[in-house]
Parts: C-alpha cells; sequence; structure tokens
C-alpha cells in the first residue's frame, strides 16, 4: 500500500505504509509527527491510498486507488480504538 499526499507547492510525495481498516475508515500509523506527509496533511489534507494485488501472472494483477481526507487521532476514544486493529 502506498499513501500519497501533496504539499504546499503541489509536489507529490508517496511512501510504502501499512494500515488497518475497521469497515469505514483506513488508519495510518505515524511515530514521527514531524514526517513529510504528516507536514503536507497538515497543508492538504486530500489523501490517496493505492493498494495493489501482484501475482506473476500480470494478468491477475489487481489494484484500486482510494481518495479521501486525512486527520489525526492523537488521543481520546478513536485513537485508542484505531490502535486496537
Amino acid at each position: 500500500m502506498r499513501f500519497n499526499s501533496t504539499s504546499g507547492g503541489g509536489e507529490i510525495h508517496s511512501v510504502p505504509v501499512c494500515f488497518a481498516f475497521d469497515g469505514s475508515n483506513f488508519f495510518v500509523h505515524a511515530k514521527r509527527y514531524n514526517a513529510k506527509r504528516w507536514k503536507n496533511i497538515k497543508l492538504n489534507n486530500s489523501v490517496s491510498l493505492e493498494l495493489d494485488s501482484y501475482s506473476d501472472d500480470w494478468s491477475k494483477l489487481k489494484g484500486v486507488l482510494i481518495l479521501g481526507k486525512a486527520g489525526f487521532l492523537e488521543s481520546g476514544h478513536d485513537h485508542e480504538g484505531a490502535l486496537r486493529f
């Protein structure tokens, strides 16, 4: 999975991430709040996630692009729930 964000100047930043999904929301963990992707979200919370399924048989390759808005969960009930995934 890749997480894509955009800087204030329009530069795309794409990084691999691990995620959890609760049926409605995707959660991406970060230990460094000064990471470029988090700085970008503060400037522009429009993001995308790329999910791919690889196969040696290229006729079976699959992928989906998810567009959405990102936010931060730093504490509270929702934060604790996200950590359980």
